[in-house]
């Protein structure tokens, strides 16, 4: 068991959001394919995804399905049904539905919910680029997730995963 912050030993959980990778009309690009193979295989490195969520769109599906054989098998769900128009309300209420015994989930959306979310959740913007995301974790339950209980966040591409120091002046540390 991961122990927080303060030592307590409370398990953290972990939300990873990823944008789906570089596509031409309904499909990924060779490239894009590749970029999220890249970046699947560097959070392998590091995270332990149980469970991948994904945008009904084709590009957002695509992505899922590279990262989850990256993640040999994890099981792609689609629940975000609301697609490129959902909102953070959408997207928390997906989030803090999860069971209890997931710990690291990863879902696969847009750009806009991406950047809303670190928004909210940190007070900060994080430029998103294809096949990369922002990942937050918190010491928090699914249900308990709001702005304010985020421990760390860290972004990511094809490239590799940087931490990234909140600043001390967001209004939610």
């Amino acid at each position: 068991m991961q122990a927080d912050s303060t030592g307590a030993g409370k398990s953290l959980r972990t939300i990873i959001a990823m944008r789906h990778g570089s596509y031409y009309e309904s499909g990924l690009t060779k490239a894009g394919q590749d970029d999220v193979r890249s970046t699947a295989l560097k959070l392998r490195d590091k995270f332990n995804v149980t469970k991948i969520l994904t945008t009904p769109v084709p590009r957002g599906v695509q992505t899922a399905q590279i990262v989850s054989d990256v993640f040999e098998g994890v099981n792609v769900e689609d629940v975000l049904k609301l697609g490129q128009h959902a909102d953070f309300s959408d997207i928390m209420h997906l989030i803090r539905d999860l069971p209890d015994d997931v710990r690291e989930v990863l879902f696969v959306t847009h750009e806009a919910q991406i950047i809303e979310m670190t928004i909210r959740l940190t007070g900060e913007e994080f430029e998103v680029p294809t096949a990369g995301g922002v990942k937050f974790s918190t010491d928090k339950n699914w249900s308990e997730i709001k702005p304010g209980t985020i421990k760390d966040v860290t972004t990511f591409d094809h490239t590799g995963v940087h931490d990234v120091p909140l600043s001390p002046d967001s209004a939610f540390l």
